[in-house]
């Protein structure tokens, strides 16, 4: 498999807060243009990008999907799924996965919305070190026992 971890973004964010410095912005994927969110976490000595997702037109998955596997082979997962919204009606899609240990792309042809797909692109630190919301969180499991 091709390796992805260079995928990382050079993308410039002005504004917000140290504690929230997770955006959204408009980028192309496949050439096709897409929101972009970018969530960062903090692993102790600053924030550091955690994942980026896009939210394309479902429309558009066949080609997007076809791009990520012309640039990084075959996935490691692939499966069709189905979810179903409240009043009852099916949809029907793919899912697709690939792993290479530290890093992590998920290609999901039903997104959040009806007309959406999603595809994420998550990292892993290499140091293999945890954020501070999951070192809190350890914490306040540990004086619950």
């Amino acid at each position: 498999m091709k390796e992805f971890n260079a995928l990382r973004p050079k993308v410039t964010f002005t504004g917000g807060t140290k504690d929230s410095p997770s955006r959204f912005v408009k980028e192309t994927i496949a050439g096709i243009s897409s929101d972009m969110y970018c969530s960062f976490d903090d692993f102790g000595d600053g924030f550091q990008l955690a994942f980026f997702s896009f939210s394309p037109k479902k429309d558009d998955f066949t080609a997007i999907a076809e791009a990520l596997v012309t640039k990084f082979g075959r996935p490691t997962r692939m499966d069709k799924v189905s979810k179903s919204n409240a009043m009852g009606a099916k949809f029907h899609g793919t899912e697709m996965e690939w792993e290479n240990g530290t890093s992590r792309i998920v290609a999901e042809e039903l997104g959040a919305k009806i007309d959406e797909s999603r595809i994420i692109f998550l990292y892993r630190d290499p140091q293999g070190r945890k954020t501070r919301e999951v070192i809190a969180k350890e914490k306040r499991s540990a004086n619950d026992v």
